[in-house]
């Protein structure tokens, strides 16, 4: 796999990981659009 493509995928579970953790242990709402925004947002 090419390391641009490894590190998207990496980022992507972070990221998802991040989202998660908020819904479980600060009782965020999980909003799936900001998840979407936040990996569209990747320079």
């Amino acid at each position: 796999m090419p390391k641009c493509l490894e590190e998207l995928y990496w980022w992507l579970c972070w990221r998802v990981w991040k989202a998660r953790n908020n819904l479980i242990f600060e009782e965020k709402k999980l909003k799936i659009a900001e998840v979407i925004l936040d990996i569209k947002s990747i320079d």
